[in-house]
This record gives structure tokens, sequence and C-alpha cells, in this order.
């Protein structure tokens, strides 16, 4: 199987604050990329924003069920930082905590509630 290595800080700023900057220069990049599995060394990336995180897993998610140009892609060489905000966005995409809470009321007896 053919692998690849990407290295962000050759195409992106050590600060990534945008969506539109992951969007616009990596997705053409990997699409251009005959590799099936391909690595995102983000070494030299010192913060990533929680939009560009969530744009970064988003990608990802394209490409890994793309039925015509399947890619597997793997982050490596993460600083803390940028890790812990991907995990916190991933962790977010995976149970938002803006979801509105479901209210199924039951029908109770008056009477079972109150015994005198």
């Amino acid at each position: 199987m053919n692998k690849n290595t990407l290295k962000l800080a050759k195409l992106l700023p050590k600060n990534i604050l945008s969506r539109d900057v992951v969007r616009s220069i990596l997705e053409q990049e990997i699409q251009a990329m005959d590799s099936k599995i391909i690595f995102l060394d983000l070494s030299k990336i010192e913060f990533i924003s929680r939009s560009a995180a969530h744009e970064l897993l988003k990608m990802k998610e394209r490409f890994e069920y793309n039925s015509n140009n399947k890619k597997e892609i793997i982050f490596k060489d993460l600083s803390p930082g940028v890790a812990a905000m991907i995990r916190i966005v991933a962790a977010n995409k995976a149970y938002s905590v803006n979801r509105e809470a479901e209210f199924k009321p039951k029908r109770v007896n008056i009477g079972d509630l109150v015994k005198i």
C-alpha cells in the first residue's frame, strides 16, 4: 500500500487560525496525492484554532468515506496543545454539548405521588 507524508509546516503557517486555510490548501494537496495512506506531519505547528481543527477532522472524514478517492489520513508529531485541541473538537463532534435535551414526560397519577 502506498504511503506518503505531507509536512504541514511547509504549506501552512505555524499558527493555523482559519478553517478556510485548511480547506483551500490541504484538501487540494491531499486530493493530488496518489497515496492511499497519508501522514499529516504537524511537527512544527504550534497552534490550531477550534474551527481549523474541526475542518481538519471533517476533511479527514470526507477522504476516509469517499468511495471514489478513499484515503486514510493519520496525524503525526502533534505538539501537546495541537493534540489537545484536536481531541477536544473530536470529542465535541462525537457528543455535542449544544444538543437540546429531549423532554419525554410520563403520565403520573397524582394520588401515587402524595400518600396521606
